[in-house]
């Protein structure tokens, strides 16, 4: 299950999910993290930790995958389902999709069909079970559940059909989630993880490397609960959970992420950057754990001819902004 492009920068300084955990991936079929080469980090996805618990799950079931993005866990889920299905609403994610599902079909390890829909016109009768991970607002535990058991009471959807979910332990949104459906489950899994190795070495000179290996490890439950469950009505979601911000966005918790802010005209780089990497960035990474966003301010030439005045002599060319894109 995979969610929407993280959060672009808001100020300067970032707070970040502290304690790290060990992973423990489940036992099961398959292991997802050794057959799947991923497109995606968490939080933008779910853990590869916990596609090897679901697949378990799924094993030898139809399944249906309800925001699949670029499909990292349904590379997964196809190799062990009988059916997979993946709904998805993002035309490019669904072509996308469709040339990973002939990638999979070719190699004679699994396939799954793409249904380029809204979940709620898109999901198919047969299916055994209904996996997601909500996305606030237009993706809401609750009102999900409460439309497939509809579907589920005028015939659309298996009478033995099952929802399964997952929760984020570090999304507080998540687990006001999590305490209004525990009851109405049959049964409850906690998946610790730690993808931040692989986070850096996915990322690591991109942008998107800050916005996302902060939140690489941490833990996930998952419910299950059958859609036929008479356990009584489904607990309201109030309105500020709703409007929640994207999963992608910050957590205020207690360390914090720096901002190193370069601007003015730079002549020499090659010969003063490794004392502003010894001096001040590396200290920084110290400091902040690593997580440290370089942003640097200059002027669009590849390069610059300055003529000093007191010798009237071409000065050293600046080639800045190749040469920092390149080395920071």
């Amino acid at each position: 299950m995979l969610r929407g492009a993280c959060s672009k920068y808001h100020h300067c300084t970032y707070l970040m999910l502290g304690g790290l955990l060990t992973i423990s991936a489940a036992g099961g079929t398959i292991d997802c993290s050794s057959v799947v080469s991923p497109i995606d980090t968490p939080p933008i996805r779910s853990p590869l930790a916990v596609h090897t618990a679901l697949a378990r799950r799924i094993s030898g079931k139809r399944l249906v995958e309800i925001g699949t993005r670029n499909g990292d866990g349904m590379d997964c889920f196809a190799r062990v389902s009988s059916k997979a299905t993946a709904v998805e609403m993002s035309v490019p994610y669904c072509k996308r999709l469709r040339r990973r599902a002939r990638a999979l079909r070719a190699s004679g390890t699994g396939d799954f069909k793409v249904v380029c829909k809204a979940y709620q016109n898109a999901t198919p009768a047969d299916a055994d079970i209904v996996t997601w991970w909500q996305q606030a607002p237009h993706l809401q535990n609750e009102d999900v559940l409460l439309r497939l058991r509809t579907m589920q009471q005028q015939g659309f959807l298996r009478s033995s059909a099952q929802a399964i979910i997952i929760f984020d332990e570090g999304w507080p949104n998540d687990m006001k989630s999590f305490a209004r459906l525990r009851p109405e489950a049959t049964w409850v899994e906690r998946v610790p993880f730690d993808e931040t190795a692989l986070c850096f070495r996915m990322l690591n000179g991109t942008q998107s490397i800050s916005e996302t290996c902060e939140r690489a490890f941490g833990a996930f439950m998952i419910l299950g609960i059958p859609l036929s469950s008479t356990a009584g009505a489904l607990p309201a979601v109030s309105e500020p959970d709703r409007q929640a911000q994207t999963r992608c966005s910050p957590l205020s918790k207690t360390k914090i992420r720096i901002a190193a802010c370069f601007f003015g005209l730079s002549r020499n780089l090659a010969a003063t950057l490794p004392s502003i990497q010894s001096n001040l960035l590396e200290p920084l990474k110290a400091t902040a754990n690593g997580f440290v966003d370089v942003f640097v301010h200059a002027l669009l030439r590849s390069s610059l001819v300055s003529t000093p005045v007191h010798s009237q002599q071409p000065g050293s060319p600046t080639h800045f902004l190749p040469y920092a894109s390149r080395q920071i």
